[in-house]
């Protein structure tokens, strides 16, 4: 099954004229064709560009669950660990889980909330 050949010009849509034999055209003219490969090109890089900025920024939020994550989990350690008694461990995982949070606040604060 052959692929129906065009009618009108892909970039202006002026109809065009097909031969009977050889390659289908597909633009009306060559000004035509390369102003639409470079218009499709731009399109294509833009879309790269937009894909990788939206992968790094999955990977940074990522990134920052997983430590928001840790810090509570560090939380729930301490007070565990405050429960059974043992407030020296609870009083660490405290001051870690702190320091993490704070840490954390002051390096992402600007570019994204807590999930």
């Amino acid at each position: 099954m052959s692929k129906p050949r065009p009618t009108h010009c892909a970039w202006c849509a002026a109809p065009l004229e097909q031969a009977d034999t050889g390659r289908p055209r597909e633009f009306c003219s060559d000004r035509h064709r390369r102003a639409y490969a470079r218009a499709l090109s731009t399109e294509i890089g833009a879309l790269i560009a937009r894909r990788r900025r939206t992968s790094a920024d999955d990977e940074l939020r990522d990134v920052q669950r997983e430590l928001f994550t840790l810090v509570s989990r560090l939380q729930g350690r301490a007070k565990r660990h405050e429960l059974s008694g043992d407030h020296v461990s609870s009083a660490r995982l405290t001051y870690v889980a702190d320091d993490l949070a704070a840490s954390v606040a002051r390096h992402f604060s600007s570019s994204l909330r807590q999930p």
